[in-house]
């Protein structure tokens, strides 16, 4: 069972801004920090532009070293999909920023208590 719930599905870049759409279901989401390494390696593997900016996306395209098209598209995230979601640093800050890595599971696989880790499960009721 665990197989079928951590089956991948696509991958959505976002921006902050971007609202997340979940069919109304229960489920499980798993929240990661990523680094932008982390992420672009991810992303390099393919991914759906869902940012709507020419501006952030352009500024993600340097961020990343990679294209991000503008997509006005709205979208609906599925289980098995992923939303990656660029949170920026302050200017003063050395590193640019982070990604919140959002993974939509098919069932609840139960909560982690321990804190202080960089992947955090949560169940969610999903509407």
């Amino acid at each position: 069972m665990l197989e079928e719930v951590l089956q991948p599905g696509r991958i959505y870049l976002l921006d902050a801004g971007t609202p997340i759409p979940y069919p109304g279901r229960k489920g499980a989401i798993i929240q990661e920090v990523l680094g932008i390494e982390e992420a672009r390696r991810i992303l390099e593997k393919g991914f759906i532009s869902a940012v709507e900016s020419g501006e952030v996306a352009e500024i993600l395209g340097r961020i990343l070293g990679i294209s991000v098209p503008v997509r006005f598209e709205k979208i609906n995230l599925e289980p098995g999909d992923e939303a990656m979601i660029f949170i920026p640093n302050s200017k003063s800050s050395d590193v640019p920023g982070f990604f919140i890595r959002l993974r939509l599971l098919k069932a609840s696989i139960g909560r982690d208590s321990q804190e202080g880790r960089s992947e955090h499960r949560m169940l969610a009721t999903l509407n």
